[in-house]
């Protein structure tokens, strides 16, 4: 996992990071697989295209609480949240913490509730108070939710993990070595392995006490924390740039772990999918970023000479937005079939030609919202910041 090769230390290379790489391939593992779904025919056509469109949307908010935990620990260890001083709390400064995560989360997440509630017909908040509450309070499993607001049960579970990350922070702080480090790593992967299979078990519902449960998702958020200080102390030990062979392996294992999970739900054996493919994403993602994210190379945001001669770097560029485009892509979906049914003929394409429009345009329309609600929600949190 860890050749190298005796090569200069790389300051900085032009190339997209494989965070933002990630972030940007798990929201659009949810993207494509809630689009596929209004594609009629979908099923019917080439098999492999067929099965690959079952985009694994689940694995997608698996990638996301990961992300979370490992950029939350990577702002702790660079003393960006400074919440504790000799090893005592600081409540002013866990005070500023939660502000700023509130502040960053909540703006998109309440303008697109109040779009929903001006734009729909429905009263749906006035007919279902209880769940309106939840929603607002960011208590919401998504039980109770309707097309549109279903998918803000992630926002929730996210704003609680802020919550407990200043404690896993203080409690990972306490681990001397790295053995102890990667220990409570395996434990805590083996831990949550255990207990969602335990509630198959149980034969509870799955979405309401596995998906979207608290306690199911710990695993990945605190693994992520834990990945992340491996991954430090990997860097620490290099002396140069792991070689292209050792990135070749994981980035291997990784694409196998998505085709393989696109097989299982496009035959829907979904024991291993919901129950036994949590465990295995978190230690994908894990060894990705040990090799990828060892801390030899430094990604600054691209430029447009940068864009030109790496085209890929626009990953980078679309990775800030992801939070906005995941709110609104649902609402997009929707307005974007609405019109495009009214155009006499779309009906009679074949089904690759109509899904390629709809999801071009659905895609077009959830980029541009996405840039104009992260730019209206980054001022508005600045301001807030500085007052």
């Amino acid at each position: 996992m860890t050749a190298t090769v005796k090569v200069p230390l790389i300051k900085e290379r032009n190339s997209v990071d494989i965070l933002n790489l990630l972030r940007v391939v798990a929201t659009l593992f949810v993207f494509l697989l809630h689009g596929r779904a209004d594609t009629v025919g979908i099923d019917d056509g080439f098999w492999l295209f067929s099965m690959l469109t079952n985009m694994p949307a689940w694995a997608g908010v698996w990638i996301l609480f990961f992300l979370s935990g490992y950029l939350m620990q990577k702002g702790f260890l660079k003393n960006r949240y400074p919440i504790f001083e000799g090893g005592k709390l600081r409540p002013k400064a866990l005070f500023g913490f939660y502000l700023r995560r509130f502040l960053k989360i909540a703006p998109a997440y309440y303008i697109y509730l109040l779009l929903f509630v001006v734009i729909r017909p429905d009263n749906y908040f006035v007919s279902s108070p209880l769940t309106a509450l939840k929603i607002f309070t960011f208590t919401f499993n998504g039980i109770g939710g309707i097309s549109g607001i279903g998918h803000l049960w992630y926002v929730s579970l996210a704003m609680w993990f802020y919550v407990f990350a200043p404690f896993f922070y203080c409690i990972i702080s306490k681990m001397k070595t790295n053995k102890t480090v990667i220990l409570v790593f395996c434990l805590t992967v083996i831990l949550g392995f255990g207990l969602r299979n335990a509630f198959w078990f149980t034969e509870l519902p799955w979405y309401e006490y596995v998906y979207t449960f608290i306690p199911c998702n710990i695993d990945l958020f605190f693994g992520g924390m834990l990945a992340c200080t491996i991954s430090e102390n990997i860097g620490k030990r290099l002396e140069c740039e792991p070689s292209r062979v050792a990135k070749l392996l994981p980035s291997l294992a990784f694409a196998a772990l998505v085709v393989f999970n696109c097989y299982v739900y496009w035959k829907e054996i979904y024991y291993i999918y919901q129950y036994i493919l949590p465990s295995c994403y978190i230690l994908g993602c894990s060894y990705l970023l040990w090799v990828f994210d060892c801390g030899k190379v430094k990604h600054t945001r691209p430029d447009r000479a940068a864009v030109l001669k790496n085209p890929l770097r626009l990953i980078d560029l679309f990775s800030p937005i992801t939070y906005s485009f995941y709110i609104f892509h649902i609402a997009v979906f929707y307005y974007v079939l609405e019109v495009l049914v009214l155009f006499e003929g779309f009906g009679e394409l074949s089904m690759y030609l109509r899904y390629a429009i709809y999801m071009g345009a659905s895609f077009v329309m959830s980029l541009i919202l996405g840039i104009l609600f992260t730019k209206m929600t980054a001022c508005f949190s600045s301001t807030k910041k500085k007052s």
